[in-house]
């Protein structure tokens, strides 16, 4: 582009008034035009330095209020404020440190309230809670072994207490209907085969726990499942005698009043 010193004049004009009104901006465009109309103006000279020396102060006044924003605990002006700094001045690295201690703390008050969450449903025996806020502990970075032996001790608390659920659901039934006492037992997972076992003295529950597969239910899954289980059921009330009923209900916790002694003929001995 020639040189158009008039036009460059104009130019400089408009900066000026730019430079003062703090557009900075606007100023530092219309000094780029009349540079590339006018390599050598005058104005040049003086113009761009002050340009330069004024968008420096302009950039550490922003800064210095996100600074004043993050200490007084405003994170969102904090963040907002040096955002706007960086679009502006990209090499601001003061703007970009308020950005990083922003993330910290918010980091630090998201670990805080989930774990405020976290005691709470401890308190409250709520495991489902207590999961979703130790997920969310080690999300943050939270070391674990402030959390995680907790929520351990109250999962192991609540299995146990459906093992022992589960169990009296099967003793209970077998003085009901073995039939379906024993189909309980075969849906049951290992663990409460394994106690039922070892609190009743019914046969037939350790004569089908001999054929059933370790660490599941017994007969596989789904359709599969069932019809294993019932196979099993059939198979162990045979075992037992279930023709005549012998055997069946002996389902009394051990220790608890039992019958006369077997004898070597005794059909279930």
């Amino acid at each position: 582009m020639g040189d158009d010193p008039r036009a460059a004049d104009a130019l400089a004009v408009i900066a000026r008034d730019d430079l003062a009104a703090d557009r900075i901006d606007a100023a530092r465009l219309a000094l780029e035009r009349a540079r590339a109309l006018a390599p050598g103006h005058p104005e040049l000279a003086s113009l761009i330095p002050r340009l330069d020396a004024r968008s420096a102060a302009l950039a550490r006044d922003d800064e210095a209020r996100a600074r004043q924003r993050l200490a007084a605990g405003d994170l969102d002006g904090a963040e907002s404020i040096a955002r706007e700094v960086v679009a502006r001045w990209s090499g601001s690295a003061a703007a970009r440190a308020v950005l990083r201690d922003v993330s910290a703390q918010r980091a630090d008050h998201e670990r805080a309230a989930a774990q405020v969450r976290l005691d709470a449903a401890l308190a409250a025996d709520d495991l489902g809670l207590a999961e979703e806020a130790a997920r969310k502990l080690r999300e943050l970075g939270a070391p674990g072994d402030a959390f995680e032996p907790r929520v351990a001790a109250l999962r192991k608390r609540q299995r146990g207490a459906r093992v022992e659920r589960e169990v009296a659901r099967v003793l209970a039934a077998l003085e009901r209907d073995v039939t379906v006492a024993l189909r309980i037992w075969a849906d049951a997972d290992a663990d409460v085969r394994d106690a039922a076992c070892a609190r009743s003295d019914a046969p037939v529950l350790r004569w089908i726990q001999q054929a059933a597969p370790r660490g599941g239910r017994v007969g596989g899954a789904g359709g599969r499942r069932a019809a294993g289980r019932d196979r099993a059921v059939q198979s162990g009330r045979r075992r037992a005698g279930a023709d005549d009923g012998r055997g069946l209900r002996r389902g009394a916790p051990r220790g608890a009043r039992r019958g006369p002694p077997r004898g070597v003929g005794h059909p279930l001995a």
